[in-house]
This record gives C-alpha cells, sequence and structure tokens, in this order.
C-alpha cells in the first residue's frame, strides 16, 4: 500500500524489532491503521448519509492494509436501536464502517453485554454473519460460555498477524460470561492477580502462533488524559508476554503513547486513542472549546509500518493522524484537524485551531523505555 497524506506530521522511523519471521519471500511492508471508540448514540445511528461520517479518513483507511476500532455497542439486529446508557445498533451501522475501510473489530467493551446474553450473542452472530461476507476479523465475545474465545489470525501478505480482545469490566452482571473478561487491576489500583495472570498467558500463548500480535484492552478511567502509573506497568507486561502493539480504549480522550524495548523487540503502547465517532461534542458552540469534555472531539487514527529488516520483523514507522469531529446540519463528520482549523467554517477555525494545538502537544507525548 502507499503512503497517504502525513499532514504535516513526520512518520516517526524506529529501531529494528527482534522478532524472528519464519517464510519465504519475505513479504511486503504492511500498513495498520488504530483507531478509538466507534460510539453508536442514536444521532449517529440515525444519520441520514453514514459514509459521509468517513469520508474524511478514508485517504488513510484506503491507503492501510488493517484497520482497528472498538465497536462500543452490541450490535442485534432483532432488538431495536438504543443509545446510552444501554446501546444497541444493527449491522447496516457496522457495514458503514466496513466499507469505509475499517475490517478488524474488538467487541470486548463495557457496553458488549448491555441486554444481556441477547447482546452478546447479537454481536457474535452478526459478526460471524458479516465476516462471510467481508474480508473482517472480531474478537471479545463467544455466544456460549462453554466455548473458547477465539482469537483471530489474519493471514495477510505473507504475514500471519494475530489479534485478541479484552475488556476488564463490563455495567451489568447477565452475560459477563459471554465477554473476554480480565479485571487485572481496579480503578484505585488494587490487584487481581488471578486475572492478571490468565491475560498475560493467553498473550503467550497466541504470540507463539503469529508473527505479529495486537493486544486490545478496554478500561481505565474515563475522560481522565493521564494513564496512570499502574496502567502503565500491565501494559509494559503486555508487551514482554508478547505483544506487539498494545491498543487500548475507553478513556474518550487521547492519552500518551511510547514505545517498549522488549527481549523481542520493540512494542507499541497506545493508551487511548479517543473516540473516533461520537455525539459528545454535539452541543457545543464555536466558542466552547474550552468546556469540559471539548477534548473527547479529539480523535487520531495511528498508522503504524510494520517490515522485515535482516530477517527480523520491524516497526518501521508511525504516523499519528489528527482528526477531529465536526457537527453540521447533516450529521457528523470525521475530518482532519487541521483543515477544520485552516480552511473550515470561519466561526469554527478558533476551535478546531485549540484542538489541533491540544493533538500536537500529544502526537508528541512519545516516549522509550528501556529493555524488561
Amino acid at each position: 500500500m502507499v503512503d497517504a497524506p502525513a499532514h504535516g506530521l513526520a512518520v516517526f522511523t524506529l529501531a529494528a524489532a527482534a522478532i524472528l519471521f519464519v517464510g519465504n519471500p519475505e513479504p511486503p511492508p504492511l500498513w495498520m491503521g488504530f483507531a478509538g471508540d466507534l460510539m453508536a448514540p442514536l444521532r449517529l445511528q440515525n444519520q441520514a448519509d453514514l459514509s459521509r461520517l468517513y469520508a474524511g479518513a478514508e485517504p488513510w483507511l484506503r491507503a492501510d492494509d488493517l484497520n482497528f476500532i472498538n465497536m462500543e455497542s452490541p450490535v442485534q439486529d432483532d432488538r431495536p436501536p438504543s443509545g446510552y446508557p444501554a446501546f444497541n445498533t444493527h449491522t447496516p451501522y457496522v457495514v458503514a464502517a466496513i466499507q469505509a475501510g475499517f475490517n478488524v473489530f474488538n467487541t470486548a467493551n463495557n457496553h458488549a453485554n448491555d441486554f444481556g446474553w441477547s447482546s452478546v450473542r447479537g454481536t457474535s452472530q452478526a459478526f460471524s454473519e458479516l465476516s462471510q461476507k467481508y474480508p473482517i476479523w472480531f474478537s471479545g465475545v463467544r455466544p456460549d460460555e462453554n466455548e473458547r474465545f477465539s482469537d483471530a489470525v489474519i493471514k495477510i501478505q505473507g504475514w500471519k498477524i494475530g489479534f485478541l480482545g479484552f475488556s476488564t469490566f463490563v455495567n451489568q452482571p447477565e452475560g459477563k460470561e459471554g465477554v473476554a473478561l480480565y479485571p487485572y487491576q481496579d480503578f484505585w489500583g488494587g490487584k487481581n492477580l488471578g486475572a492478571r495472570l490468565e491475560a498475560l498467558n493467553r498473550v503467550r500463548e497466541l504470540a507463539e502462533k503469529v508473527d505479529w500480535l495486537v493486544v486490545a484492552v478496554h478500561g481505565g478511567i474515563e475522560y481522565d488524559p493521564v494513564t496512570q502509573p499502574w496502567e502503565r506497568r500491565f501494559f509494559d507486561e503486555l508487551a514482554r508476554a508478547g505483544a506487539d502493539v498494545v491498543w487500548v480504549q475507553h478513556p474518550h480522550v487521547l492519552r500518551p503513547w511510547w514505545v517498549v524495548s522488549t527481549k523481542r523487540g520493540e512494542s507499541l503502547i497506545l493508551s487511548s486513542m479517543g473516540n473516533f465517532a461520537s455525539d459528545q461534542t454535539e452541543d457545543l458552540g464555536p466558542s466552547e472549546g474550552w468546556r469540559n469534555r471539548a477534548d473527547t472531539g479529539d480523535s487520531c487514527l495511528m498508522r503504524i509500518r510494520v517490515g522485515l529488516r535482516h530477517g527480523r520483523l520491524t516497526l518501521e514507522g508511525i504516523q499519528p493522524v489528527l482528526l477531529s469531529q465536526y457537527w453540521d446540519s447533516h450529521g457528523e463528520q470525521i475530518l482532519p484537524t487541521a483543515d477544520l482549523a485552516q480552511k473550515g467554517p470561519v466561526l469554527w477555525r478558533g476551535f478546531f485551531s485549540d484542538d489541533e494545538q491540544r493533538q500536537e502537544s500529544w502526537a508528541h507525548l512519545k516516549g522509550r523505555t528501556g529493555e524488561r
């Protein structure tokens, strides 16, 4: 795939990772994109043209081989659509995301069982059927508690990309057995060693079977832009266990990202990509960029390039694509923040200039830790 426009942000080149690749001939590099939460408020579900929602991000989505997003709602076609606090959406909402370029879905999150087992089974059935029609993959739910949670192994261009998703909590107990759930730690830092070890063992097991492993973690403190020390420790543990990308959702705001050097090589930690699409800023006016939760409209598609170097699997480059949610009379659009700040409606340029400054500061909150 060709590189999409960078919108002024350079690709950060990293040192070679130390993961051996077994296979011949060497496959071409892969581009992967990581977004945040795809929320399903009724205002978005009822939007007349859902393709318009994604149009501003499509140049990058189309350029990537794999694009990951968190489906923050059950998908149950025989239940009416509903919004917060108990979500439900239908398959056309997912199909719009697929047609825009998203093809890997995390389905394990706190809303996965909003209506109990029927939500979990509906989501499992919907994504299973969609995967027969489209080249998509998902992880995070199971239709029966006696079934093993399935991990996705994506075979693409000679690679085997592993993907598993889990949540750290759910909103209600019914049907929680159908959600991949590892409550490794509570919000006050108390450890659950059993869940922690179970998650790490599952990562180790899948890492041995694939060339590259993405682990989705749904959890953390909502609207908190700070990654807590106990979260950092666990994310780094996942990297040491074999995760090449630790991709976190739930805070609804952007949080720092960093690179961990391990014995395997280098792993990327994305501690929150914010909301990709939501209605949490829909009621804000152009002079209210300072308001609480204005940053829930900040988003990013974190693109990475993965390739082989001297026979070793390598994280070759990282490109943050900064995006913002913009509402008009036709609904929501996800657009490049720089475009909105420079060429958007005049009344809104100050609002999105603030967004741009906040996002550019975030994009450089990267760090590197020593070998673990």
